[in-house]
């Protein structure tokens, strides 16, 4: 099952972030080879922290996820 992970690319002086789906039995293989590689937990809109909805939101998320 593939899930949602982020890769981050540190530059010189900026560091970048990329999501991408990918197989969660490949993390250790990409640790070991250096990269920083984490599971998104959560991806939340603007609009649902803007009106109070944040905990609900992650609720909602987390409840799918299981």
């Amino acid at each position: 099952m593939k899930r949602v992970f982020e890769i981050n690319v540190r530059g010189k002086t900026k560091s970048y972030s990329f999501n991408f789906d990918g197989d969660p039995q490949y993390l250790p293989e990409w640790r070991a080879q250096g990269l920083d590689v984490n599971p998104v937990l959560n991806i939340i809109p603007k609009w649902a922290v803007d009106i109070g909805l944040l905990n609900v939101w992650c609720s909602i998320q987390d409840f799918f996820r299981r």
